[in-house]
Parts: C-alpha cells; structure tokens; sequence
C-alpha cells in the first residue's frame, strides 16, 4: 500500500507589537514598523480611528513596515497580522493605541489679519504678546484668520486648535512708514544726505555700494541730516530709518542713489541733448568725436554752463556722425572731485 506524507501547514506566529514610528501629526508622513515573523509572506495592517469608531485603513504589504498619513486628529488603534505563502494566517497582534496631535498651524500676518492653516479645529484661540511680554490679543474664533489692528513693534503670536497643544511662536515685527531719503547726485567727497521726518528725531543711516550690502558708512544721529565722511567716487544707496522711543522703528523702504561724482546720464530729445545735474558742479564739458573713433573734435561751446545743449548750435562740425560724452566739472576746492567720470555716449547727426 502506498502512503503519501503531507506536510502540515505553517501559521505564522503571533507578530510582537514593536512599532517604532507611531504618527504623531496629522497630515505628516510616518513610517510604521514592527518586528518580522519567521515565515510570513506578508502582513496585514488595520488602523481604526477610535474617536469615530471607524476603520481608517487596511492594507497588505510584503515587508514589516507601512508608510502612513492621517487626516485626523484624534485616537487610534493599530493592529498586524502575519500571512504565510500559502495565505493562511496567522492571528493579530495585541492592539497599540495611539493619539494623533495636530500638526500645529502655520501663521502669518498681513494688512492687520492673523492667518494659519485651517487642521478642521472647530475652534482656534489667538494669543498674542508684545515685545515687553504683554498679552495684547487673546480671542477665539471658529475661521482660520482673524483681524486685528497692532501698533508698529515686535509681537509673538501662537495658535491652539480646540483643545490641542499651542502652535510654535510666530515672532513678526511692524513697522513705521519708511522713511523717504533725499537722492543726491554731487561732486563733494563729503556730502550732507538729508531725509523726511522729524528734526529732532532719532535715525539709523546705512549706507552702501550700489547693488551690495556691505556697510560703507552706518550711524544712529539726531536729526534729519547726516554729513558723511570722505567718500571713494562711485554710486551708493542710502537708507535712514526713524528710531522710537517704544523701541519701534519704521522700515527701511527702497533706499536713495547717492552719485559722487560717478557719471552723469546722458539723453537725447530730438536735437536737444540733457544730462545729470550735479552739486558743486560749476560747469560741464563735451567731448565730441565722429561715429568712427573717439578723437576729440574742437567745438564751441566746450563747456556748458547748465544741464541741456541743443547740439544743432555746436560749430565746428561739418556734416556727418558723431558721439558726445559729458562730465561734470567742479571749480577745485578742496573736499570737491575736479570732475566727474565721463557720461556714455550719445550718437547724434548733423
């Protein structure tokens, strides 16, 4: 008699609750895992959402671990269970619960309105402190933004969804209206910049190189006028921003150009050819040449007293192509640039 001997059916084990990245906010990505079971092909997860007493998910994977996002805050229960590779199963691991936190809300504040993230909270408390840890706002509201008109200073505001933890501080600062710096265009190494505000007020001056922003020249001063020292020729940007006494301060604004003695800027109106005036200039000096090098042709005028020459007037041109340049030029004094660089050219016909 023949006897056939069958191998009786593996069932997994019993898999051992290890979870090492329970979720802990909602809408963040948590990676779940627990410990492997010898035989098992697969594994089957169930998360119940123990607050509304439904099943949340319910998925099978091949290794011991899943990748899980909850909507929801609230109380959760999570079980595995171990398959084998026939698909006999093995039984579920004792239950691990688990809260999920609220991701805290992102605010902001604009135009004198309080904004986060909307998590679903049925309700949001504000709380906020100025810079001397005083409670300035401390409401409730059921919407995600709420307004409220602050002072220029520092504040600190958090957020709390229902009965959640508090949101991390949001630190933001208000400002005065900026201060509107007077533009300069001059030949004098030491300048005097002047702003509007208060003759009497107190007033923070930066001062940089065109486009960078290194400090060339930075001071607080009283008034609203500052008298900078000897300056390299070149084009800077000044700023000036009022101090008060409440330890608030206006913003800086788009800053002021400030040319010394760098290049005036050349433009050409029909036959009408105008320039940059600068302080301290006592005149200006054309150079003229043909389209075609930049040898000096003798003209008259020269020098030009103002800031515009109709180029219809210069003689010693005969007809043809040219170019013109203009620089400014001081009478020499001392703490005075001679001349400004040249302007760039201008081409004109006669």
């Amino acid at each position: 008699m023949l006897s056939l001997a069958v191998d009786p059916e593996v069932v997994p084990a019993k898999p051992v609750p290890n979870f090492q990245n329970i979720p802990f906010k909602n809408g963040v990505e948590s990676l779940v895992s627990w410990d492997a079971v010898d035989g098992a092909a697969s594994y089957v997860v169930q998360i119940n959402n123990l607050t509304t007493r439904t099943v949340e998910r319910k998925v099978t994977v091949s290794v011991p671990q899943l990748a899980v996002t909850l909507a929801n805050a609230g109380t959760y229960a999570i079980w595995v269970q171990a398959v084998g590779a026939t698909g006999k199963a093995g039984p579920w691991s004792d239950t691990t619960r688990f809260t999920l936190v609220p991701r805290p809300p992102a605010i902001s504040y604009e135009t004198n309105t309080f904004r986060w993230s909307d998590i679903g909270a049925s309700q949001y408390d504000l709380w906020v402190n100025n810079q001397s840890g005083q409670r300035v706002v401390n409401q409730q509201t059921s919407a995600a933004s709420l307004t409220s008109s602050l002072p220029p200073g520092t504040y600190t505001a958090w957020v709390k969804p229902d009965a959640e933890v508090w949101s991390t501080p949001y630190r933001f600062t208000i400002y005065h209206s900026a201060i509107a710096v007077d533009p300069l265009t001059t030949l004098d190494e030491s300048p005097t910049i002047t702003w509007a505000g208060a003759a009497d007020g107190s007033y923070d001056v930066f001062v940089s190189l065109n486009g960078q922003s290194a400090a060339i020249f930075r001071q607080t001063v009283t008034g609203n006028s500052v008298v900078l020292p000897a300056m390299a020729r070149g084009v800077y940007t000044v700023w000036a921003r009022q101090l008060f006494a409440d330890g608030s301060f206006s913003s800086w604004g788009t800053g002021a150009t400030l040319d010394i003695a760098d290049r005036p800027v050349l433009s050409l109106t029909g036959s009408t050819l105008s320039w940059t005036s600068y302080v301290a200039a006592t005149n200006y000096e054309l150079w003229v040449s043909t389209d075609a090098t930049t040898d000096r042709i003798a003209v008259v005028p020269t020098f030009v007293s103002g800031t515009s020459l109709d180029l219809s007037t210069l003689t010693g041109l005969s007809s043809g192509n040219f170019r013109v340049w203009v620089r400014a030029v001081s009478d020499g004094s001392t703490g005075l640039f001679e001349t400004s660089r040249w302007g760039y050219a201008k081409a004109f016909t006669k």
